[in-house]
């Protein structure tokens, strides 16, 4: 017989007062060539001294089988038992005992077969050489099992290294990049933050130039994921405010910044394909003075205006960082009149709103659906008194709204890019109105 086992070993157990069956089982074995082969580990002893043995048996490595032969049943938890530990042993068997209609229904599984003891031996031997064949197979795949699931543990184990180390990352880009740092207590400022991942690929932050003004930047680097976020530490790092020529140091404009910024991305990144859209600029808390200048970023947004005008959108050309080394950018200049607010946010902000509808007659709102979100938290803003920027709760106000506005977009639970946005104001709004009155 091709493929059939030629040394099989068994354990033979016969309770006190049962016939050793095994000698006759291996006077019937089916191929006689193999029957010389065939070696066994012979008990006789209760079936209370039993269990420990099985136990013993380990996994079933020692054995490729089992004969027990039990001279009566008295109670069924003794053939549960039985069971339990034929199992935990991984060890098939032939179990003889008196009444085996009783336990095949419940425990006949997984290779327990049970047998009268009047069985014919050359039965009892064909089950045998089944089973010890199987028993091959099985080993074979505990084995497969047991690796598997030792390379799953190590899998599991650098998962969650990676998971660890993915969190550091993330507090570290929140702590480097710190809106809450130092600046003119007369400004008013909030943001969000929405990374995909654990790190963003988009950053923002605060940087106080004296006088009561204060720069600020918000960038988007190309990608998501951990090399975005690395770009993001390396334009925060590279952002040159001030100009540090012999005997002068002065702010300087957000134009010049950003052709700075591009220079230096740009001559370190050329390998690497490094690309973000920013907007830089600068706000003079005292008169509400305003600067900016985009890279290739949604442009900034004036919103809360008294007098009913629309938002204004402070547009300026300039290309994506990384792209051309001699790229030049221009800038624009606003005045936030008290009660006014600025917004810069990242395109992520355009993915959690649907395209608008063929219908729509708007072209602006056709190309840009975002804009339907960005007017409602428009006509919050303007309804914020004058109190509010004066306390420095508008911004907050404004975020919170804008928040929760982004939640009720359809996908904003798995949202396509990373979200930021900025908010900015002015709180000379106060005295300015205790001065009018």
């Amino acid at each position: 017989m091709s493929g059939v086992l030629r040394q099989p070993r068994f354990l033979v157990a016969s309770e006190d007062g049962a016939d050793d069956p095994f000698p006759r089982i291996v006077a019937s074995w089916p191929d006689a060539a193999a029957r010389d082969g065939i070696t066994h580990h012979a008990e006789r002893c209760d079936l209370e001294s039993l269990l420990p043995l099985l136990a013993q048996a380990g996994t079933g490595e020692r054995f490729h089988g089992a004969v027990v032969a039990l001279s009566e049943l008295t109670h069924p938890g003794r053939v549960e038992g039985l069971v339990s530990s034929l199992r935990e042993a991984g060890l098939p068997a032939v179990v003889l005992c008196p009444e085996p209609s009783r336990w095949r229904t419940r425990h006949q599984s997984g290779g327990i077969l049970f047998e009268t003891t009047t069985v014919d031996p050359g039965r009892v031997a064909a089950m045998l050489m089944a089973l010890a064949q199987r028993q091959s197979i099985v080993r074979s795949l505990r084995r497969e099992v047991a690796l598997t699931s030792r390379c799953e543990l190590a899998i599991r184990e650098e998962m969650e290294r990676m998971h660890d180390e993915l969190q550091l990352a993330a507090s570290v880009q929140r702590e480097f990049i710190d809106l809450a740092s130092s600046v003119s207590p007369m400004l008013d400022h909030a943001s969000i933050s929405r990374p995909i991942s654990f790190v963003s690929g988009d950053v923002s932050c605060l940087r106080d130039l004296g006088d009561d003004r204060v720069a600020f930047f918000l960038a988007d680097a190309a990608g998501h994921g951990m090399p975005a976020a690395l770009l993001t530490m390396v334009l925060v790092h590279a952002l040159d405010t001030i100009g540090r020529e012999p005997g002068l140091h002065v702010a300087l404009e957000p134009m010049e910044v950003l052709a700075r910024l591009n220079g230096c991305i740009c001559a370190h990144a050329r390998n690497y394909g490094w690309f973000a859209s920013a907007t830089y600029g600068v706000i003079d808390c005292r008169t509400g003075d305003v600067r900016v200048a985009n890279a290739g970023h949604p442009p900034p947004l004036v919103i809360g205006g008294r007098d009913g005008s629309p938002r204004r959108e402070l547009s300026t050309t300039g290309p994506v960082l990384g792209i051309a080394h001699d790229a030049t950018f221009d800038q624009v200049a606003c005045r936030l009149e008290p009660g006014e607010s600025l917004l810069i946010y990242s395109d992520g902000l355009e993915c959690v709103v649907a395209d608008a509808p063929r219908s729509e007659r708007s072209l602006e709102l056709r190309e840009r659906p975002h804009l339907r979100l960005l007017a409602e938290v428009e006509r919050f803003a303007s309804t914020l008194p004058i109190e509010a920027h004066a306390a420095g709760e508008a911004s907050t106000k404004i975020v919170r709204r804008l928040a929760r506005i982004i939640d009720e977009q359809a996908g904003s639970l798995h949202q396509a890019d990373d979200i930021t946005v900025l908010v900015l104001g002015s709180r000379r709004g106060g005295e300015t109105a205790r001065a009018a009155a």
